[in-house]
């Protein structure tokens, strides 16, 4: 090898990117399973992402930044997989999963305000996870990368 030549990638699968994949993965599947349960409710009105009830004209549609959100997941989750078999660089799998949790992040934020005077729901709480597993799935992103050896 030359001093101006970069090192091989060595051969075989990550671990620890696979475990930040998995988390992708699965907060993925929560941020598309919390748009279908209650987000917050109110004595008179209960809000998922996608419909109140009863119906009500006032209420914003938060099913669709959370269908973004849990894309943008499945992307990471599929970025995070190459990555750890050491086909992608390394910086890819932490941008996209970094993106999508700041993404999420922010529906967060949004549906929280919408919900100052409310009580949170199940589906609340289940994005709410979801966005902190998203947040731990890029832990492994950042960190060295080991050797397979």
């Amino acid at each position: 090898m030359d001093a101006g030549e970069e090192p091989a990638r060595p051969p075989g699968w990550d671990g620890w990117w696979l475990a930040g994949a998995l988390l992708c993965a699965l907060a993925s599947a929560a941020t598309f399973a919390s748009s279908f349960l209650t987000l917050f409710a109110t004595q008179a009105l209960s809000v998922t992402g996608w419909e109140s009830r009863p119906a009500s004209a006032g209420v914003v549609r938060n099913g669709y930044p959370l269908a973004v959100a849990g894309a943008l997941l499945a992307i990471a989750a599929l970025f995070a997989v190459i990555t750890a078999a050491r086909l992608l660089p390394d910086g890819v799998a932490l941008l996209t999963t970094a993106l999508a949790a700041a993404f999420l992040a922010g529906v967060l934020v949004t549906i929280g305000a919408q919900a100052a005077h409310a009580t949170p729901g199940a589906g609340f709480w289940l994005a709410l996870a979801a966005a902190v597993s998203s947040l731990a799935a890029a832990a492994p992103a950042a960190l060295p990368r080991r050797s397979p050896y």
